[in-house]
């Protein structure tokens, strides 16, 4: 995947830095980290790989089912990554490492997308492949984060919010739109809210 590394981030802490420097942080950050430091990536074992206990077995079940049925109807991979943390990387360059070592989607199509959640970093991301970024623009990865996902796990419903996100993600893939935006005043929260919400494109 060879896109900005900062799309498709949702953290949950307000911080206002212009994109640029958002950019040449990431950047640093990424190079300032050795390899050897790094966090190993878990293995590929199958759709969904919970490493953080956060779902309970039925849900695991039906997020399995769900995802081997898309692949089956459409030939596109999506899986389900769930840690505490992806420390001492951003779940951007983590994300990117991931993909490049699972490698979903089908070869030469490159049609293959992985939701990582970091419940300790309060972090998530969609990782989109070129091959469905027609179905999956950034736009709507990150209404699927931000207005879809996240709501959800502020109210403490993490397998739900991961479904739902998986579900709106599917959606797409088979061609589906997704509901029409929030507005302003009903996503807006209030100041001071224990939750804070960058998106940061």
């Amino acid at each position: 995947l060879r896109r900005c590394p900062c799309c498709q981030a949702v953290t949950f802490l307000e911080v206002r830095l212009p994109a640029l420097i958002c950019l040449a942080a990431l950047s640093w950050w990424s190079s300032a980290v050795p390899a050897a430091e790094l966090a190993p990536l878990p293995a590929f074992s199958g759709y969904v790989v919970d490493l953080a206990g956060a779902l309970p077995e039925a849900s695991h079940t039906q997020l399995t089912a769900r995802l081997k049925d898309l692949e089956q109807r459409k030939g596109a991979q999506l899986a389900v990554l769930v840690v505490q943390s992806t420390a001492p990387e951003q779940i951007e360059q983590y994300g990117i490492r991931l993909s490049r070592q699972w490698l979903p989607g089908r070869k030469g199509v490159n049609d293959g997308a992985i939701l990582i959640v970091a419940l300790q970093d309060r972090a998530v991301r969609l990782e989109v492949g070129r091959g469905l970024e027609g179905a999956i623009p950034d736009l709507y990865a990150n209404r699927i984060t931000d207005d879809i996902i996240v709501p959800r796990f502020r109210d403490g419903d993490v397998p739900g919010g991961i479904a739902a996100g998986v579900e709106a993600t599917v959606r797409l893939i088979d061609g589906e739109p997704l509901p029409a935006p929030k507005s302003r005043s009903q996503g807006r929260r209030q100041e001071g809210a224990p939750w804070m919400l960058l998106l940061m494109v």
